[in-house]
Order: structure tokens, then sequence, then C-alpha cells
């Protein structure tokens, strides 16, 4: 019933995102954050929360390349992208921006 789709490191690489992609439009995606050694190694899964929808083709996780905190999500089934804050080792959604247009949201970028 899933794939797996996009997993990045954050900036510190520290910590490593992951996302799934539901095959059917009435299961939703997952999104799950893993904690980093030094060595490379999964010290342990930190959390694996669903996101609003299936994800569609994308469901992917962008990290902010000059900070931990901040990861967006793409969401091509409706078309739109998540914005989410990563702090304390709780991942919390802080913002939502939907196009309305479905296909739109593959990949998000961030521009400084």
């Amino acid at each position: 019933m899933y794939r797996s789709d996009v997993c990045f490191l954050t900036k510190s690489s520290q910590y490593l995102f992951a996302t799934s992609r539901s095959n059917s439009f009435d299961l939703t995606g997952y999104i799950a954050a893993f904690k980093i050694a030094p060595s490379g190694a999964i010290e342990r899964q930190i959390c694996l929360n669903p996101t609003p929808t299936s994800g569609g083709h994308s469901n992917a996780v962008s990290p902010c390349p000059w900070s931990d905190e901040w990861l967006a999500l793409t969401d091509d089934e409706k078309g739109g992208v998540e914005i989410y804050r990563w702090h304390d080792e709780f991942l919390a959604r802080v913002a939502r921006l939907e196009i309305g247009e479905k296909g739109f949201g593959m990949n998000a970028i961030w521009y400084d």
C-alpha cells in the first residue's frame, strides 16, 4: 500500500527525514524523523507522522539548507506545500499553501 519516497539529512547531519506515499488516495502518507549517530548509523526513530493526504506522486521532504529548524513537504494530490518546524525533536506543521491544481508541488526548493 505504500511506496518510499524521499529522504534527506538536515544541515547538521544529525537527523534524517524520510517520507512514504500511499498507493491509494484513501490513505495518508507518512513523514518520519530519525536521529543519526556520528558514524552515520540510525540511532533511533523519533517520530512517524501521517501527512494530510496520500502525497500523490510526491510527498517529498526538503529540509532547509541553512538550518535544521525548517522543512518543506510537497503534496501533488491536492497541489500544495507545507512548512514544518523541527524543534527539540518535535515536528510541527506550521503552514500549508494549497494551490488547488493537481500535479502542482512535486518538489520544493529553498531560496534565500
